[in-house]
C-alpha cells in the first residue's frame, strides 16, 4: 500500500488493535493493517498518489426511469424469481409507498405462509434453524483468511483517503468536503462481511471428488458456480438490510467485501455476446466493478424502490483493492456514534 503520505487530516478514528497503533479503527473491532503515523502537516505527494478525486464511492447516478410497463414486468421477474423471500419483502415494505403490493400478495399455492410473514416468523425459530432464505448474520467473521481480507480492504480504503490532496489555501475547499463525505461513510460501516466463491468449491470437482477440471465442461462449471455465488451474495445483502431495517438505527451500514476470482469476469463477458480475447488486468477489473454495479442495481436498489424504502438507503459498489458492496442505513450528516453500537446481534428491535 502507499501508505506514505503524509496528510494533516490524520486518522478516521484512531484507536487500537491486537496490541500496535493503528490509524483506522472501525466500530466493530476490525483494523487497518497500517501502522504508520498519519498525522504529520505536510502536503500529499499527488503525483504518487493510488487514488484520484474520480475514486468516489458516493453520489451515484439514480437509476433510469422506466415506464409503467416496464417497471410492471420487472417486479413481476423479480419477484417471481424470488418467491420465497416475499414474507422479507412484505416486511421492510412501505405499505403506503410500495409499488410492488399486488406483487407481495400470497395465494393459495405460495409457498409463503402467514406464520413467517409476521414479525415472530422473521426473525424467529425458524431462521435460526436456517429454514427460511433469510439469515441472522454475524456482525464480522472470525475466519482468520477473512478477517485478513477485511484488513487488507480496510488498508485501500485507508490509502483512498489520504490521497485525497489537502486544499491549503481554502478553509473548506472541495477536497476538504471530498474527505468528510468519504469519511462519514467509512465510520458508519457496523458490520462487516466477506463473500467468496468457497460456498461452490465442489461443482468444479469431478464424481470422484478429484478437483480436476480437464475432463469438464468449463462453460457449464463456471456458470454454475457463478449462479451459487449470486444467489449467496443476494442473501447475504438482503439479510443484512433487513437486520438493519429491523434495528432502524441511523448511520449504520454492512460492507460485503468481494476479492476478484476469474470466473465473474469470463462469465460477464459471455453473457454480452462479446468473445473471451486477451484482456489486460485493468480490463477485467473495470468489468468486475461494472458487473458488480449492475447487480446492486438490479438486486438491490431498484427493489428497495419497489418497497418504497429508497430513501433510507446508499447502497453502492465501489473498489479498494477488491470490489465491494457497502449498504448505508438512514445516513445523516453528523453520525451518532454513541448510541449506535450499544447493541448485539440479537438485540433486533421489531
Amino acid at each position: 500500500n502507499n501508505n506514505n503520505n503524509n496528510n494533516s487530516k490524520g486518522s478516521t478514528t484512531g484507536g487500537k488493535g491486537f496490541g500496535t497503533p493503528k490509524p483506522i479503527q472501525n466500530s466493530s473491532g476490525i483494523y487497518s493493517k497500517n501502522t504508520e503515523s498519519t498525522t504529520t502537516n505536510k502536503p500529499n505527494n499527488n503525483n504518487n498518489n493510488k487514488y484520484s478525486l474520480r475514486d468516489k464511492s458516493y453520489g451515484i447516478a439514480p437509476l433510469p426511469l422506466q415506464t409503467f410497463q416496464e417497471a410492471r414486468d420487472s417486479m413481476s421477474l423479480f419477484f417471481r424469481t424470488h418467491e420465497e423471500w416475499k414474507p422479507l419483502f412484505r416486511h421492510v415494505s412501505d405499505e403506503h409507498e410500495s409499488l410492488a403490493q399486488s406483487f407481495l400478495r400470497d395465494d393459495a399455492s405460495s409457498s409463503s405462509s402467514y406464520y413467517y410473514y409476521s414479525d415472530r416468523g422473521i426473525w424467529g425459530i425458524s431462521t435460526m434453524e436456517g429454514k427460511t432464505p433469510w439469515k441472522l448474520l454475524p456482525s464480522k467473521p472470525t475466519d482468520p483468511s477473512h478477517l485478513n481480507i477485511l484488513s487488507d480492504f480496510l488498508d485501500e480504503w485507508q490509502t483512498s483517503l489520504l490521497d485525497i490532496p489537502v486544499d491549503a489555501l481554502v478553509k473548506e475547499g472541495s477536497n476538504d468536503l471530498h474527505f468528510l463525505e468519504e469519511g462519514r461513510r467509512t465510520i458508519a460501516v457496523t458490520r462487516f462481511h466477506v463473500h467468496t466463491l468457497e460456498v461452490v468449491a465442489d461443482v468444479n470437482a469431478n464424481s470422484d471428488g478429484n478437483d480436476d477440471k480437464s475432463n469438464n465442461d468449463d462453460d457449464n462449471n463456471n456458470y454454475y458456480g457463478m449462479e451459487e455465488w449470486e444467489n449467496e451474495l443476494f442473501a447475504k445483502c438482503w439479510s443484512e438490510m433487513a437486520h438493519l431495517m429491523s434495528q432502524d438505527s441511523s448511520d449504520t451500514g454492512s460492507l460485503i467485501v468481494l476479492p476478484s476470482h476469474p470466473d465473474i469476469v469470463p462469465l460477464s463477458r459471455r453473457s454480452s455476446g462479446e468473445e473471451d480475447g486477451i484482456r489486460n488486468e485493468e480490463e477485467d477489473e473495470n468489468e468486475l466493478l461494472s458487473y458488480l454495479q449492475s447487480f446492486v442495481d438490479d438486486n438491490l436498489r431498484r427493489p428497495i424502490q419497489w418497497l418504497g424504502r429508497q430513501d433510507d438507503w446508499e447502497i453502492v459498489a465501489f473498489k479498494r483493492g477488491n470490489g465491494a458492496i457497502r449498504m448505508l442505513y438512514k445516513l445523516s450528516d453528523i453520525p451518532d456514534l454513541g448510541e449506535r453500537d450499544s447493541g448485539n446481534d440479537e438485540q433486533i428491535r421489531l
